[in-house]
């Protein structure tokens, strides 16, 4: 079966540039640790000092956000995409001064 991981431009020099991903797994969990596998740096930027990947980042299996689903045990089948979106900080709100 295969799964589609959608990665966010902001990664995609830890694929390669590749923009899609496609692997072999039946959760998100086996999903993760595969595509961490292929890419070994995606791991320090998903995976927070906790080890929680959830912390600091949300995963939806087909616009469903995976807390809903069961978190990382949450099943995936042939065809379904998985969206990384990483949390985002910094900046200035310079404008409110």
């Amino acid at each position: 079966m295969s799964v589609d991981i959608r990665i966010p431009r902001v990664l995609r020099g830890h694929t390669s540039g590749q923009a899609i991903v496609s692997l072999d797994a039946d959760n998100v969990s086996d999903l993760l640790e595969k595509l961490f596998a292929e890419h070994p740096a995606l791991r320090n930027s998903l995976v927070g000092d906790s080890g929680d990947v959830l912390q600091y980042t949300s995963l939806f299996v087909n616009d469903t956000e995976v807390n809903e689903m069961g978190g990382l045990n949450a099943g995936v089948v042939d065809g379904d995409v998985v969206t990384i979106l990483p949390s985002m900080a910094g900046g200035s709100l310079g404008y409110l001064k």
